[in-house]
């Protein structure tokens, strides 16, 4: 995770064609991002930049692929938000972090 003035940038590393979405924050820093979407035509990018808004609370528009679009390895720049914020928002809240996934599989599936 590198920060910025204005941003943070997440390294992640995604499964396409998972059982389910879900995010898991390695030891080393890399976020592993399972997603049930197939990598075709960017909707695998789609979908996490939509799980990466819902999980982090911020809106899409914040969310930019920098590096690795057509990869299992991205680099993903989250706009507006402080390391301090993305820390604060995540640190002892693996409860919530959860509860937001599962919210989000529960609404996804009735889609």
């Amino acid at each position: 995770m590198r920060s910025e003035s204005d941003s943070v940038t997440i390294s992640v590393r995604v499964q396409p064609r998972a059982a389910r979405d879900s995010i898991k924050i390695q030891p080393d820093g890399i976020w592993k991002v399972r997603l049930t979407t197939a990598p075709v035509k960017g909707a695998a990018n789609a979908a996490l930049i939509v799980l990466l808004a819902k999980t982090l609370g911020v809106p899409r528009s914040c969310l930019q692929i920098v590096t690795g679009k057509s990869g299992r390895d991205k680099l993903v720049r989250v706009s507006g938000m402080h390391r301090a914020s993305l820390a604060a928002k995540l640190s002892g809240d693996d409860r919530r972090l959860a509860a937001d996934q599962r919210s989000y599989e529960r609404r996804s599936a009735g889609r």
